[in-house]
């Protein structure tokens, strides 16, 4: 028998997967806002431009639903969510008491390794002109501070929360300006990390985060 014989038909795709993929694909583009608030998703042409059929696109859908971004419809049609000021008062809200909980809890045990790796997240932000780069590196440079405190899952809580004004924060991130201004609060916070400060690192995120959530509302449709 020959070796092309036996070799295993190519397994397809399991829908799970598939689903895991254009869920990923989707989310990107509504925080890239390449879809606008309140916009119809449509089965079909969403089934072609992701090249899947329309049940593991419903189970991405769903996917999204969870995490906020998008809505169905009692028609089961689904649209991209939108925010209100009051939504992303609510999120800032509970993200700034459970950060500024993290970084206390962490202060004791951020060790060399840690800072070092923060700072390195930093200086990337400040190199790198890619908004989606720096969109992630942000998020990194966080979640780095708050290892130590050895609560997962309120830091995934956070990830859950900020995953829903996304789109509003990549807009905020667009202008270079902010980004800037950001990097300077990042160094600041990081600053009194290194010099074992808990309370100024904790005023300073809380600030952080605030004003991100003043500018983030300002950018909300009225």
């Amino acid at each position: 028998m020959g070796a092309n014989s036996r070799r295993k038909p190519a397994r397809k795709p399991r829908r799970g997967n598939l689903a895991a993929a254009a869920a990923a694909r989707l989310r990107t583009a509504i925080v890239r806002g390449e879809y606008a608030a309140q916009e119809p998703l449509r089965e079909i042409e969403l089934s072609r431009r992701l090249g899947i059929s329309r049940i593991p696109l419903r189970e991405a859908l769903h996917r999204l639903v969870g995490e906020g971004l998008v809505e169905l419809r009692p028609n089961r049609s689904a649209v991209v969510a939108s925010m209100t000021e009051s939504e992303i008062g609510q999120i800032a809200e509970v993200c700034r008491l459970i950060e500024t909980h993290l970084i206390r809890t962490a202060m004791p045990d951020l060790d060399a390794s840690l800072l070092a790796k923060a700072a390195a997240l930093v200086e990337r932000m400040d190199e790198t002109e890619d908004v989606v780069d720096w969109f992630h590196l942000n998020w990194a440079f966080h979640s780095t501070l708050y290892v130590p405190a050895e609560r997962p899952l309120l830091v995934e809580l956070v990830a859950s929360l900020r995953a829903r004004a996304d789109r509003y924060i990549y807009i905020l991130a667009k202008d270079k300006k902010r980004r800037d201004s950001l990097n300077q609060e990042h160094r600041r916070i990081l600053a009194a990390c290194k010099k074992r400060q808990g309370e100024r690192a904790a005023k300073l995120l809380d600030d952080h985060l605030e004003g991100g959530k003043v500018v983030v509302a300002s950018l909300l449709p009225h």
